[in-house]
């Protein structure tokens, strides 16, 4: 019976001992993880850490915060610290030190290589060659997004050499991302909203990373009226606002569509009404032309409609008045 006792007391203090040796084991190797707030911070970027671990007690245990092998913040249960990443082009390294009950020690470095990305757009939508301000994208045109890093004085990485990771609307597009991918080409989908354009680009050695991102505002398409002269073209420099006055027996109005898409300038629809009469031009039907009475004096409206018969919300309206028999 004596023997029997002993037996169970050695197999007791055996479970009792490993029992004890897993609790101090997990805590030897107990894990925690950093999180980072922005994820990916650009340069001279405040950024906030947080330490969370599910196998022990952060608030039991004693944190240090070094960024460049300097301690900024220590202390029982300092589980947060703020810091700012350096220009660009110089790294910021960021440890962690966690010392918990019984002895464990871990810790973690987390390496910041500051880069910075510029965000180029252009939407494919029709301006005047003569026109100074950037062509606007209108609902259903198509819309290119560049991304350019910049990665500090004496660094350089090709494009092939930068794996680029593009999300749009907060939706990612792995098919159209990758090695070298530093565009992403897409169809505007709102009317008076904006799209929301993202990339993470990576260095092939994983040196380096950055996030960029734009937003791209739709417009309504214009209708801009300008008078063409005989002799000197479209006067691009003087548009036709609400009226022009006019005493010439002839003349001819230019409407410019300006931010429909430019595949579709061939096909869009041009209605144009004088004194609410539908008219017909007889050349080009961005162009009205008007043949006038000798002394004639009088007001006449006109307005015209442009449509874009393959995109239904890519349209517009414009009117002036014209004067008759006054010089302008």
């Amino acid at each position: 019976m004596t023997k029997r006792v002993n037996i169970i007391k050695t197999l007791f203090l055996v479970i009792f001992f490993g029992f004890f040796a897993i609790q101090f084991g997990s805590a030897q190797s107990g894990n925690f993880t950093v999180e980072f707030d922005p994820r990916n911070p650009g340069p001279n970027t405040e950024v906030n850490a947080s330490v969370r671990s599910y196998s022990f007690d952060i608030d039991r245990s004693y944190v240090t915060w070094l960024v460049n092998g300097v301690v900024k913040s220590r202390g029982l249960g300092v589980k947060n610290f703020s810091f700012t990443t350096n220009a660009v082009g110089v790294e910021t390294e960021l440890s962690v030190e966690v010392s918990m009950g019984g002895g464990g020690e871990i810790t973690k470095t987390y390496n910041f290589s500051s880069a910075e990305i510029d965000m180029l757009w252009k939407a494919q939508t029709y301006v005047p060659y003569a026109y100074k301000g950037k062509a606007l994208p209108s609902f259903g045109s198509t819309i290119t997004v560049v991304a350019v890093p910049s990665f500090g004085f004496g660094i350089h990485y090709d494009s092939s050499e930068l794996i680029y990771n593009w999300i749009l609307d907060y939706g990612k597009y792995p098919d159209r991302s990758g090695l070298g991918v530093d565009s992403f080409v897409f169809k505007s989908n709102t009317v008076s909203g904006f799209n929301f354009v993202q990339v993470e680009v990576v260095s092939f050695d994983k040196k380096f990373r950055a996030t960029g991102f734009v937003r791209v505002g739709s417009a309504k398409p214009e209708i801009i009226f300008y008078k063409n002269h005989a002799l000197e073209g479209v006067l691009y420099g003087e548009a036709i606002k609400n009226e022009i006055n006019t005493d010439e027996n002839q003349f001819l109005v230019r409407a410019e569509p300006f931010f429909f898409s430019e595949e579709d300038l061939s096909i869009l629809s041009y209605a144009w009404e004088v004194n609410r009469k539908k008219t017909e031009t007889e050349a080009r039907p961005d162009s009205m032309e008007f043949r006038i009475q000798e002394g004639a004096l009088g007001r006449a409206s006109v307005v015209l409609n442009i449509q874009n018969i393959r995109k239904n919300l890519q349209l517009a309206k414009n009117s002036f008045y014209l004067n008759l028999g006054f010089k302008e």
